[in-house]
Protein backbone atom coordinates (compact mmCIF):
# COMPACT_ATOMS: atom_id res chain seq x y z
CA UNK A 1 0.00 0.00 0.00
CA UNK A 2 1.03 3.60 -0.38
CA UNK A 3 1.76 5.41 2.83
CA UNK A 4 1.56 9.16 2.97
CA UNK A 5 4.25 11.02 4.83
CA UNK A 6 2.79 13.59 7.19
CA UNK A 7 3.90 17.21 7.44
CA UNK A 8 2.47 20.41 8.82
CA UNK A 9 -0.54 21.94 7.08
CA UNK A 10 0.18 24.92 4.82
CA UNK A 11 -1.28 28.35 5.26
CA UNK A 12 -3.44 28.98 2.19
CA UNK A 13 -2.36 31.83 -0.05
CA UNK A 14 -5.00 34.54 -0.44
CA UNK A 15 -6.72 34.68 -3.79
CA UNK A 16 -5.57 37.60 -5.94
CA UNK A 17 -9.21 38.62 -6.44
CA UNK A 18 -10.30 38.35 -2.82
CA UNK A 19 -9.01 38.87 0.68
CA UNK A 20 -10.26 36.64 3.51
CA UNK A 21 -11.55 38.36 6.65
CA UNK A 22 -10.75 37.01 10.11
CA UNK A 23 -11.94 33.41 10.41
CA UNK A 24 -15.49 33.05 11.79
CA UNK A 25 -14.59 29.59 13.06
CA UNK A 26 -13.18 29.05 16.55
CA UNK A 27 -9.71 27.54 16.73
CA UNK A 28 -9.83 23.84 17.53
CA UNK A 29 -7.25 21.81 19.46
CA UNK A 30 -5.37 19.22 17.45
CA UNK A 31 -7.06 16.29 19.17
CA UNK A 32 -10.46 17.70 18.17
CA UNK A 33 -9.55 17.13 14.52
CA UNK A 34 -8.68 13.47 14.96
CA UNK A 35 -11.35 12.13 12.64
CA UNK A 36 -12.03 9.21 10.37
CA UNK A 37 -13.95 9.52 7.14
CA UNK A 38 -16.00 6.42 6.49
CA UNK A 39 -16.50 5.63 2.82
CA UNK A 40 -19.70 3.64 2.28
CA UNK A 41 -20.46 1.79 -0.97
CA UNK A 42 -22.19 -1.33 -2.24
CA UNK A 43 -20.84 -3.90 -4.69
CA UNK A 44 -22.41 -6.00 -7.42
CA UNK A 45 -23.45 -8.62 -4.85
CA UNK A 46 -25.34 -5.92 -2.90
CA UNK A 47 -22.92 -6.06 0.00
CA UNK A 48 -22.52 -2.74 1.76
CA UNK A 49 -18.78 -2.13 2.17
CA UNK A 50 -17.18 0.29 4.61
CA UNK A 51 -13.75 1.86 4.04
CA UNK A 52 -11.95 4.48 6.11
CA UNK A 53 -9.58 7.40 5.65
CA UNK A 54 -7.93 8.57 8.88
CA UNK A 55 -7.37 12.34 9.10
CA UNK A 56 -5.93 14.73 11.66
CA UNK A 57 -4.98 18.38 12.04
CA UNK A 58 -1.31 17.37 11.65
CA UNK A 59 -1.99 16.62 8.01
CA UNK A 60 0.08 16.42 4.88
CA UNK A 61 1.86 19.45 3.47
CA UNK A 62 0.19 19.79 0.08
CA UNK A 63 3.02 21.78 -1.52
CA UNK A 64 5.74 19.50 -0.22
CA UNK A 65 4.95 16.91 -2.88
CA UNK A 66 6.71 19.03 -5.50
CA UNK A 67 9.88 19.19 -3.42
CA UNK A 68 10.24 15.54 -2.46
CA UNK A 69 9.29 12.63 -4.70
CA UNK A 70 11.50 9.93 -3.22
CA UNK A 71 10.07 6.48 -2.67
CA UNK A 72 11.29 4.24 0.10
CA UNK A 73 10.79 0.50 -0.13
CA UNK A 74 11.00 -1.75 2.92
CA UNK A 75 11.84 -5.23 1.64
CA UNK A 76 11.15 -6.75 5.04
CA UNK A 77 7.56 -5.57 5.25
CA UNK A 78 7.15 -5.09 1.48
CA UNK A 79 5.62 -1.67 1.99
CA UNK A 80 6.05 1.40 -0.16
CA UNK A 81 6.12 4.93 1.16
CA UNK A 82 5.15 7.63 -1.27
CA UNK A 83 5.16 11.28 -0.20
CA UNK A 84 2.96 12.30 -3.13
CA UNK A 85 -0.36 13.57 -1.86
CA UNK A 86 -2.48 12.32 -4.71
CA UNK A 87 -2.12 10.51 -8.01
CA UNK A 88 -2.02 12.45 -11.24
CA UNK A 89 -3.83 11.73 -14.46
CA UNK A 90 -2.06 8.88 -16.20
CA UNK A 91 -0.78 7.14 -13.08
CA UNK A 92 -1.14 3.40 -13.30
CA UNK A 93 -4.03 2.12 -11.27
CA UNK A 94 -1.95 -0.67 -9.79
CA UNK A 95 0.69 1.80 -8.70
CA UNK A 96 -1.78 2.92 -6.06
CA UNK A 97 -2.21 1.36 -2.70
CA UNK A 98 -5.09 -1.05 -2.39
CA UNK A 99 -7.67 -0.38 0.27
CA UNK A 100 -9.90 -3.07 1.74
CA UNK A 101 -13.14 -2.63 3.67
CA UNK A 102 -12.88 -2.74 7.45
CA UNK A 103 -16.38 -4.24 7.45
CA UNK A 104 -19.02 -5.56 5.07
CA UNK A 105 -22.71 -6.16 5.46
CA UNK A 106 -25.32 -7.89 3.33
CA UNK A 107 -27.51 -4.94 2.54
CA UNK A 108 -28.29 -3.00 -0.57
CA UNK A 109 -29.09 0.23 -2.31
CA UNK A 110 -31.86 1.80 -0.31
CA UNK A 111 -30.66 1.35 3.24
CA UNK A 112 -29.23 4.23 5.26
CA UNK A 113 -26.20 4.66 7.52
CA UNK A 114 -25.40 7.34 10.07
CA UNK A 115 -22.54 7.72 12.55
CA UNK A 116 -23.05 8.54 16.21
CA UNK A 117 -19.66 8.90 17.87
CA UNK A 118 -17.73 5.76 16.95
CA UNK A 119 -20.83 3.67 16.16
CA UNK A 120 -22.38 3.25 12.70
CA UNK A 121 -26.13 2.70 12.59
CA UNK A 122 -27.45 0.83 9.55
CA UNK A 123 -31.21 0.81 9.07
CA UNK A 124 -34.12 0.68 6.67
CA UNK A 125 -35.07 -1.86 4.03
CA UNK A 126 -33.66 -2.52 0.57
CA UNK A 127 -36.40 -4.15 -1.46
CA UNK A 128 -39.09 -3.71 1.14
CA UNK A 129 -39.79 -1.37 4.02
CA UNK A 130 -38.20 -2.44 7.29
CA UNK A 131 -37.90 -1.40 10.94
CA UNK A 132 -34.57 -3.22 11.42
CA UNK A 133 -31.50 -1.48 12.85
CA UNK A 134 -27.94 -2.82 13.09
CA UNK A 135 -24.91 -1.28 14.82
CA UNK A 136 -21.14 -1.51 14.35
CA UNK A 137 -18.58 -0.26 16.86
CA UNK A 138 -15.76 0.96 14.60
CA UNK A 139 -13.23 0.75 17.42
CA UNK A 140 -13.80 -3.03 17.33
CA UNK A 141 -15.02 -3.85 13.80
CA UNK A 142 -13.94 -7.47 14.21
CA UNK A 143 -16.87 -7.95 16.61
CA UNK A 144 -19.25 -7.49 13.70
CA UNK A 145 -22.69 -5.98 13.38
CA UNK A 146 -25.20 -6.33 16.19
CA UNK A 147 -28.96 -5.98 16.04
CA UNK A 148 -30.26 -2.77 17.55
CA UNK A 149 -33.64 -1.56 18.69
CA UNK A 150 -36.17 -1.46 15.88
CA UNK A 151 -37.66 1.78 14.59
CA UNK A 152 -41.32 2.61 15.08
CA UNK A 153 -42.06 2.81 11.35
CA UNK A 154 -41.07 0.66 8.40
CA UNK A 155 -38.72 2.64 6.14
CA UNK A 156 -36.56 2.43 3.06
CA UNK A 157 -33.84 5.00 2.28
CA UNK A 158 -34.89 7.52 4.96
CA UNK A 159 -32.99 10.67 5.92
CA UNK A 160 -31.05 10.66 9.18
CA UNK A 161 -29.01 13.08 11.29
CA UNK A 162 -27.42 13.22 14.73
CA UNK A 163 -28.05 16.07 17.15
CA UNK A 164 -27.35 16.23 20.87
CA UNK A 165 -26.37 12.57 21.03
CA UNK A 166 -29.70 11.47 19.55
CA UNK A 167 -30.49 9.95 16.17
CA UNK A 168 -33.27 11.59 14.14
CA UNK A 169 -34.86 9.70 11.23
CA UNK A 170 -37.43 11.13 8.82
CA UNK A 171 -39.13 10.03 5.62
CA UNK A 172 -38.73 6.77 3.76
CA UNK A 173 -42.15 5.53 4.88
CA UNK A 174 -44.55 3.48 2.78
CA UNK A 175 -47.17 5.79 1.19
CA UNK A 176 -49.35 2.74 0.50
CA UNK A 177 -49.30 1.49 4.07
CA UNK A 178 -52.73 0.63 5.43
CA UNK A 179 -51.79 1.75 8.92
CA UNK A 180 -50.54 5.30 9.67
CA UNK A 181 -46.75 5.54 9.70
CA UNK A 182 -44.75 7.88 11.89
CA UNK A 183 -42.97 10.17 9.40
CA UNK A 184 -40.31 11.29 11.91
CA UNK A 185 -38.87 9.66 15.02
CA UNK A 186 -35.89 9.98 17.35
CA UNK A 187 -33.67 7.40 19.06
CA UNK A 188 -32.21 8.15 22.49
CA UNK A 189 -28.99 6.12 22.68
CA UNK A 190 -28.91 6.27 26.49
CA UNK A 191 -32.53 5.26 27.04
CA UNK A 192 -32.32 2.90 24.03
CA UNK A 193 -35.75 3.91 22.91
CA UNK A 194 -37.40 5.26 19.76
CA UNK A 195 -40.02 7.98 20.16
CA UNK A 196 -42.28 9.60 17.53
CA UNK A 197 -41.89 13.29 16.70
CA UNK A 198 -44.89 15.61 16.31
CA UNK A 199 -46.48 15.57 12.84
CA UNK A 200 -44.87 17.83 10.27
CA UNK A 201 -46.94 20.99 9.47
CA UNK A 202 -46.68 20.19 5.76
CA UNK A 203 -49.94 18.65 4.53
CA UNK A 204 -48.19 16.12 2.28
CA UNK A 205 -44.62 15.44 3.39
CA UNK A 206 -42.78 13.29 0.84
CA UNK A 207 -42.33 9.67 1.79
CA UNK A 208 -39.08 9.32 -0.15
CA UNK A 209 -35.61 10.77 0.44
CA UNK A 210 -35.91 13.66 -2.02
CA UNK A 211 -35.65 16.55 0.45
CA UNK A 212 -33.03 18.60 2.29
CA UNK A 213 -32.30 17.37 5.79
CA UNK A 214 -29.72 18.87 8.15
CA UNK A 215 -28.94 19.11 11.86
CA UNK A 216 -28.12 22.62 13.15
CA UNK A 217 -26.15 21.93 16.29
CA UNK A 218 -25.75 25.59 17.27
CA UNK A 219 -29.53 26.17 17.06
CA UNK A 220 -30.56 22.73 18.35
CA UNK A 221 -32.86 22.35 15.36
CA UNK A 222 -33.43 19.95 12.47
CA UNK A 223 -33.97 21.59 9.07
CA UNK A 224 -36.26 19.99 6.48
CA UNK A 225 -36.83 21.46 3.01
CA UNK A 226 -38.94 20.05 0.19
CA UNK A 227 -38.56 20.54 -3.58
CA UNK A 228 -40.43 23.46 -5.16
CA UNK A 229 -41.14 25.01 -1.78
CA UNK A 230 -40.32 28.50 -0.50
CA UNK A 231 -40.74 27.32 3.08
CA UNK A 232 -38.40 25.19 5.17
CA UNK A 233 -39.39 23.53 8.41
CA UNK A 234 -37.34 23.60 11.60
CA UNK A 235 -37.85 21.07 14.37
CA UNK A 236 -36.78 22.52 17.72
CA UNK A 237 -35.42 19.58 19.72
CA UNK A 238 -35.68 21.54 22.99
CA UNK A 239 -39.26 22.76 22.56
CA UNK A 240 -40.21 19.59 20.64
CA UNK A 241 -42.18 21.58 18.10
CA UNK A 242 -42.03 22.59 14.42
CA UNK A 243 -41.48 26.08 12.99
CA UNK A 244 -41.90 27.46 9.47
CA UNK A 245 -39.22 29.68 7.92
CA UNK A 246 -39.31 31.51 4.61
CA UNK A 247 -36.18 30.42 2.74
CA UNK A 248 -36.20 30.18 -1.03
CA UNK A 249 -33.20 27.87 -1.13
CA UNK A 250 -34.80 24.82 -2.76
CA UNK A 251 -34.67 26.21 -6.31
CA UNK A 252 -30.88 26.26 -6.10
CA UNK A 253 -30.57 23.05 -4.08
CA UNK A 254 -32.62 21.08 -6.61
CA UNK A 255 -29.67 21.36 -9.00
CA UNK A 256 -27.34 19.60 -6.56
CA UNK A 257 -27.08 15.85 -6.85
CA UNK A 258 -26.69 15.36 -3.11
CA UNK A 259 -29.31 17.19 -1.09
CA UNK A 260 -27.71 16.63 2.30
CA UNK A 261 -25.48 19.60 3.16
CA UNK A 262 -22.49 19.91 5.43
CA UNK A 263 -23.36 22.27 8.29
CA UNK A 264 -21.23 24.89 10.07
CA UNK A 265 -23.16 26.91 12.65
CA UNK A 266 -26.08 28.29 10.59
CA UNK A 267 -24.51 27.93 7.15
CA UNK A 268 -25.22 25.02 4.81
CA UNK A 269 -22.54 23.81 2.36
CA UNK A 270 -22.97 21.74 -0.79
CA UNK A 271 -20.52 20.49 -3.42
CA UNK A 272 -21.22 20.20 -7.12
CA UNK A 273 -19.82 17.73 -9.63
CA UNK A 274 -17.77 20.50 -11.29
CA UNK A 275 -15.65 21.06 -8.18
CA UNK A 276 -17.45 24.12 -6.82
CA UNK A 277 -18.58 24.72 -3.23
CA UNK A 278 -21.87 26.50 -2.48
CA UNK A 279 -22.88 27.96 0.88
CA UNK A 280 -26.21 29.32 2.11
CA UNK A 281 -26.37 31.50 5.23
CA UNK A 282 -29.68 30.96 7.02
CA UNK A 283 -29.45 34.33 8.77
CA UNK A 284 -28.56 36.61 5.86
CA UNK A 285 -30.29 34.36 3.28
CA UNK A 286 -27.31 34.91 0.97
CA UNK A 287 -25.51 32.41 -1.26
CA UNK A 288 -21.73 32.16 -1.58
CA UNK A 289 -19.81 30.14 -4.15
CA UNK A 290 -16.19 29.32 -4.91
CA UNK A 291 -14.14 26.88 -6.95
CA UNK A 292 -11.69 24.51 -5.29
CA UNK A 293 -8.24 25.94 -6.01
CA UNK A 294 -5.89 23.34 -7.45
CA UNK A 295 -8.27 20.89 -9.07
CA UNK A 296 -7.06 21.80 -12.54
CA UNK A 297 -3.44 22.79 -12.10
CA UNK A 298 -2.72 19.98 -9.63
CA UNK A 299 -4.81 17.56 -11.70
CA UNK A 300 -6.46 15.98 -8.70
CA UNK A 301 -9.19 14.67 -10.98
CA UNK A 302 -8.47 12.70 -14.12
CA UNK A 303 -10.51 15.30 -15.99
CA UNK A 304 -11.83 18.40 -14.19
CA UNK A 305 -15.52 17.96 -13.52
CA UNK A 306 -15.57 14.27 -14.42
CA UNK A 307 -16.85 12.32 -11.41
CA UNK A 308 -18.02 8.74 -11.73
CA UNK A 309 -20.38 9.28 -8.83
CA UNK A 310 -21.42 12.55 -7.32
CA UNK A 311 -19.00 13.85 -4.68
CA UNK A 312 -19.80 14.08 -1.00
CA UNK A 313 -18.87 17.08 1.17
CA UNK A 314 -18.36 16.54 4.92
CA UNK A 315 -17.41 18.97 7.68
CA UNK A 316 -14.42 17.90 9.79
CA UNK A 317 -14.27 20.88 12.16
CA UNK A 318 -13.24 24.53 12.05
CA UNK A 319 -12.58 25.48 8.42
CA UNK A 320 -11.69 21.92 7.41
CA UNK A 321 -13.92 19.93 5.08
CA UNK A 322 -13.60 16.58 3.35
CA UNK A 323 -14.35 16.12 -0.36
CA UNK A 324 -15.00 12.46 -1.17
CA UNK A 325 -15.53 10.78 -4.55
CA UNK A 326 -14.71 7.76 -6.72
CA UNK A 327 -13.63 7.17 -10.31
CA UNK A 328 -13.95 3.99 -12.38
CA UNK A 329 -11.08 2.56 -14.37
CA UNK A 330 -10.97 -0.58 -16.47
CA UNK A 331 -7.72 -2.54 -16.42
CA UNK A 332 -7.00 -6.12 -17.52
CA UNK A 333 -10.61 -6.44 -18.62
CA UNK A 334 -12.01 -5.72 -15.16
CA UNK A 335 -13.60 -2.62 -13.71
CA UNK A 336 -11.78 -1.17 -10.71
CA UNK A 337 -12.35 1.99 -8.72
CA UNK A 338 -10.20 4.85 -7.52
CA UNK A 339 -11.28 6.38 -4.22
CA UNK A 340 -10.18 9.91 -3.27
CA UNK A 341 -10.43 11.78 0.00
CA UNK A 342 -9.46 15.46 -0.22
CA UNK A 343 -9.09 17.66 2.84
CA UNK A 344 -10.13 21.26 2.10
CA UNK A 345 -9.89 24.55 3.92
CA UNK A 346 -13.01 26.59 3.12
CA UNK A 347 -13.46 30.20 4.23
CA UNK A 348 -15.78 33.09 3.41
CA UNK A 349 -14.13 36.02 1.61
CA UNK A 350 -14.83 39.55 0.42
CA UNK A 351 -13.67 40.46 -3.09
CA UNK A 352 -11.76 43.60 -4.04
CA UNK A 353 -14.99 45.48 -4.66
CA UNK A 354 -16.20 44.75 -1.14
CA UNK A 355 -18.83 42.27 -2.27
CA UNK A 356 -19.66 39.25 -0.21
CA UNK A 357 -20.66 35.85 -1.56
CA UNK A 358 -17.16 34.52 -2.29
CA UNK A 359 -15.73 31.28 -0.94
CA UNK A 360 -12.06 30.34 -0.81
CA UNK A 361 -11.52 26.57 -1.02
CA UNK A 362 -7.90 25.38 -0.83
CA UNK A 363 -6.67 21.78 -0.95
CA UNK A 364 -4.64 20.77 2.10
CA UNK A 365 -4.11 17.08 1.36
CA UNK A 366 -5.43 14.09 -0.52
CA UNK A 367 -5.42 10.34 -0.03
CA UNK A 368 -6.05 8.06 -3.01
CA UNK A 369 -6.43 4.30 -3.16
CA UNK A 370 -7.80 1.73 -5.55
CA UNK A 371 -10.49 -0.89 -4.98
CA UNK A 372 -10.08 -4.07 -7.03
CA UNK A 373 -13.74 -4.50 -7.98
CA UNK A 374 -16.72 -2.53 -9.17
CA UNK A 375 -18.83 -0.78 -6.58
CA UNK A 376 -21.17 2.18 -6.24
CA UNK A 377 -20.25 5.00 -3.88
CA UNK A 378 -23.23 5.65 -1.61
CA UNK A 379 -22.25 8.18 1.03
CA UNK A 380 -19.63 9.39 3.47
CA UNK A 381 -19.68 9.51 7.27
CA UNK A 382 -17.56 11.34 9.84
CA UNK A 383 -16.38 9.17 12.73
CA UNK A 384 -14.92 10.31 16.04
CA UNK A 385 -11.37 9.06 16.55
CA UNK A 386 -9.44 6.79 14.22
CA UNK A 387 -10.70 3.58 12.66
CA UNK A 388 -8.32 0.63 12.74
CA UNK A 389 -7.55 0.36 9.05
CA UNK A 390 -3.97 -0.95 9.00
CA UNK A 391 -4.82 -4.62 9.32
CA UNK A 392 -7.44 -4.25 6.60
CA UNK A 393 -4.87 -2.81 4.18
CA UNK A 394 -2.40 -5.61 4.82
CA UNK A 395 -4.73 -8.58 4.65
CA UNK A 396 -5.42 -10.27 1.33
CA UNK A 397 -9.17 -10.36 1.80
CA UNK A 398 -11.57 -8.61 4.11
CA UNK A 399 -14.07 -10.93 5.73
CA UNK A 400 -17.75 -10.27 5.29
CA UNK A 401 -19.30 -9.64 8.65
CA UNK A 402 -22.07 -11.83 9.94
CA UNK A 403 -24.89 -10.16 11.83
CA UNK A 404 -25.11 -11.58 15.32
CA UNK A 405 -28.22 -12.59 17.17
CA UNK A 406 -30.27 -10.10 19.15
CA UNK A 407 -27.63 -8.86 21.62
CA UNK A 408 -27.46 -5.55 23.44
CA UNK A 409 -24.01 -5.16 25.04
CA UNK A 410 -23.34 -2.35 27.47
CA UNK A 411 -21.74 0.34 25.25
CA UNK A 412 -19.40 3.10 26.37
CA UNK A 413 -21.09 6.50 26.71
CA UNK A 414 -24.50 5.11 25.75
CA UNK A 415 -23.62 5.04 22.04
CA UNK A 416 -25.61 2.01 20.98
Amino acid sequence: MWRFREASSPSPSPSPSSSPPPSPFPALPEEALEKSVCFWAYNDDLYSEFYAFNLSSNDFNFKKKKQDKKRKISTEKKKIEKPLLHHHDGDKLFGMGKILPFSSYKGGIYEKCIALGRVIYHFGGTHRFSRKVHCLDTSHPEQGWKKGHRMISHRTDPCAAVLGGKLYVMGGTDPKSRSPETWAEVFDSCLRKWEPLPPLPSPNPPANYNFVFAALDVSKKILVGFPESIVVYMYDVVKKSWEEWNHDLMNKVDSFHRLRPAVVDRTLYWSSSDGEIYAYDLDSKLWSVGSVQGFEEERVMCHPGDFSFYPCLLHLGGEDFCFLWTQPERRTGQLHMRSHCIKLQVSKCIDLEGKQGVLSAVIKSCQSYYIDHNMCFTDGLIMDGRVRVEHCLEEENASREKVEEEVYPEPDDCLM
